[in-house]
């Protein structure tokens, strides 16, 4: 498949790291190699997380982050017509533009603290 411009071939592993009172859903990609691919970050109304369930409502932009660290701003056209069009709330706008600017700061942070399936 594809996320953005971004190939994520066949066999790839995909961690979903969701976090309560959080505005994003960070999936973390790696190959077939199990070579990281990049980062997505999903901005979105913090997730509900349940004891069989997770769920969020996605606001639409994502964040890229390639292994080097390089951000790629990804479905921002779909971001703004939704803002436009009020599908996404003034509130859900604002939110969406504090987060990015959260992310693109911290980026390096967060991914310092995911948790690892050798942490256990």
């Amino acid at each position: 498949g594809h996320i953005g411009p971004f190939e994520i071939p066949a066999g790839s592993v995909t961690i979903a790291h969701y976090r309560e009172n959080t505005s994003y859903v960070l999936w973390e990609m790696c190959g077939p190699d199990r070579e990281l691919i990049g980062y997505c970050y999903h901005i979105c109304l913090p997730p509900e997380i349940g004891k069989d369930h997770v769920e969020y409502l996605d606001l639409l932009l994502d964040l890229w982050f390639g292994p080097d660290g390089k951000l790629t701003v990804l479905d921002e056209d779909e971001f703004l017509q939704a803002a436009i069009h009020g599908d996404i709330s003034k509130e859900q706008a604002e939110l969406v533009d504090c987060q990015r600017k959260a992310i693109e700061k911290d980026h390096a942070q967060i991914i310092a603290g995911l948790w690892r399936p050798e942490q256990i």
